[in-house]
């Protein structure tokens, strides 16, 4: 059967990062192009500078190392555990005399939050207006980093503790951030719909447009299901990724996300089973 690929917004990521100019750097960021880890990359190359490569997720590809080798870095961080970005990256890294620090948590939300600490560790202070968004919402961290390129995402899990993760998170947001400049302050957003349009904070509500952002849910679940081999895995995601915008057109936001994280869940744990790639990939845990 022929499928054509989609291309979804953060495929603008990997260009930029293959298309920048070859020069030695300090520090390469390596990260999957999961939208979680990528967010949180990307806020490590902009707080403690370095300059960030993709690579798609649970995939080895030589042309990425190949990239990273030619920039002549002096030391690599690795955003994301060993099925999102493969052993086969650090060991290769490694045999080039690379220093590697691999930052990765048990799942998306451990990751994000190792990153902060590491961050906060080395003295750096955070940048940027900060946004707290639902991890498993590909769509409204694409389309965040899309409107305010100097975001900093704090992904947190609506299932686990959620008005205390929120609390820690602005907390955090607040007093390790780097001062604001110019006449306005630091704003912390937060998305209400995951309190049903409540706020468990003095944040400020984050409007997103439920369409625009399950249109970039979509693209990326149409990315993943082309590099899945299985027809009846891949239809499923398809079909959820279609009720999704169905329930999104609703207002039924609580379903939908529901559907969403079923439909990512599903991509990535066949992924991560099949091991697919430009070449070889890790297996490990998911998401």
């Amino acid at each position: 059967m022929h499928r054509q690929k989609i291309v979804p917004i953060f495929v603008l990521f990997v260009v930029v990062s293959l298309l920048a100019p070859v020069s030695a750097l300090k520090t390469v960021v390596l990260v999957s192009d999961n939208p979680a880890d990528m967010a949180i990359a990307k806020a490590v190359t902009d707080t403690a500078g370095g300059a960030l490569v993709v690579s798609p997720w649970g995939a080895y590809d030589g042309e990425v190392l190949r990239k990273v080798l030619s920039m002549k870095p002096a030391s690599i961080i690795i955003i994301g555990g060993s099925v999102a970005v493969p052993a086969n990256y650090e060991r290769a890294l490694k045999e080039n005399g690379l220093r590697i620090t691999r930052i990765a948590g048990k799942d998306r939300f451990e990751t994000s939050d190792l990153a902060l600490d590491w961050l906060v560790s080395k003295g750096y202070k955070l940048k940027g207006n900060a946004y707290i968004l639902n991890g498993w919402d590909e769509g409204s961290i694409l389309y965040t980093l899309q409107n305010d390129p100097d975001a900093l995402i704090m992904v947190v899990n609506p299932h686990h503790d959620l008005v205390n993760a929120i609390h820690e998170k602005t907390g955090l947001s607040k007093t390790k951030m780097a001062p604001a400049t110019g006449s306005y302050g630091r704003s912390v957003y937060v998305d209400p719909t995951m309190f049903g349009g409540g706020m468990p904070c003095n944040c400020t509500p984050l409007n997103l447009s439920p369409v625009e952002t399950v249109k970039l849910s979509v693209e990326r679940l149409q990315n993943l299901s082309w590099r899945i081999s299985n027809e009846s895995v891949r239809a499923e995601i398809l079909n959820k990724a279609k009720l999704a915008q169905s329930l999104a057109r609703q207002n039924r936001l609580g379903e939908m996300r529901k559907v969403l994280k079923e439909a990512f869940s599903l991509a990535y744990r066949e992924l991560a089973r099949t091991k697919p790639g430009p070449a070889e990939s890790s297996s490990g845990s998911t998401g």
